[in-house]
């Protein structure tokens, strides 16, 4: 990891230690090498904060992978510095056409909003979450996120709705509503 800064998390207990002295993390900057050999652990805090299907979980884990792979990837990382272990994490990489979920939303957006949603790179950002009350979802509401699609399904069947949501950047700052 690359540009490390340690920082007290909010005043939270570490689930890894006794007693309820606040966690000390550090955050930092995951190389793609680095993000996809810790796959294993970024799975677990994914697995935590969305709440997905287990089932799910695997393919997750390779969209992941292969997310890594694509111009412009950045990922921090927060990880508990007695442990090591990751507590956190966000990654994105630039968005552009031809891309399997750019042209999915694209679409969507086009189709239940118009053109008027087009055009505004760089000065936006999107994600898709689970569309449920997931700890991820709230942190997403609180730093300036809105849903832009609900109810959301990139496959017909049975995988659980996503929510589609957009913000302005820069991206507000807030503290993470605890789950």
């Amino acid at each position: 990891m690359t540009k490390r800064r340690s920082w007290h998390l909010f005043g939270a207990p570490s689930p890894d230690r006794s007693g309820s002295s606040p966690a000390s993390v550090s955050v930092g900057e995951l190389s793609p090498a680095e993000f996809t050999a810790r796959l294993d652990q970024l799975i677990a805090v994914y697995a935590a904060a969305m709440r997905p299907p287990a089932e799910l979980l695997a393919g997750r884990r390779s969209i992941m992978a292969g997310h890594a792979t694509h111009p412009g990837f950045l990922a921090l990382a927060v990880t508990d510095d007695g442990t090591g272990v990751v507590v956190g994490f966000g990654y994105g990489f630039h968005g552009a056409a031809g891309q399997w979920w750019h042209d999915t939303v694209s679409r969507a957006l086009a189709d239940r909003r118009g053109g008027a949603t087009s055009g505004r790179p760089e000065r936006t950002a999107l994600l898709s979450t689970r569309d449920a009350d997931t700890p991820a979802r709230r942190l997403y509401h609180g730093t300036g996120f809105t849903d832009l699609l609900t109810a959301f399904r990139f496959f017909p069947g049975a995988e659980p709705p996503y929510a589609v949501m957009g913000a302005e950047l820069p991206l507000a700052r807030t503290r993470p509503a605890r789950s």
